[in-house]
């Protein structure tokens, strides 16, 4: 149950990064460039959670749960 949580957690941020992405896209294209600013901040904001935080968890469960795993 608990990867279950992580890895739904995972796919949100994957999630939001994509709408952000798009949506920062949309508002180059609308000229609206300080929306589009304050969105790839988002989308960086996510990639670091990801980096920083996801990806170490899941690691740390696997190491707990699966005998023989190596990250």
């Amino acid at each position: 149950m608990e990867i279950a949580l992580i890895l739904v957690s995972q796919k949100l941020t994957h999630y939001k990064i994509a709408s952000y992405g798009g949506l920062a896209h949309l508002a180059i294209k609308l000229d609206y460039y300080k929306a589009a600013t304050l969105l790839a901040i988002s989308v960086q904001e996510e990639e670091e959670f990801i980096a920083n935080n996801l990806a170490g968890i899941i690691d740390a469960f696997l190491s707990s749960h699966v005998e023989g795993y190596k990250n």
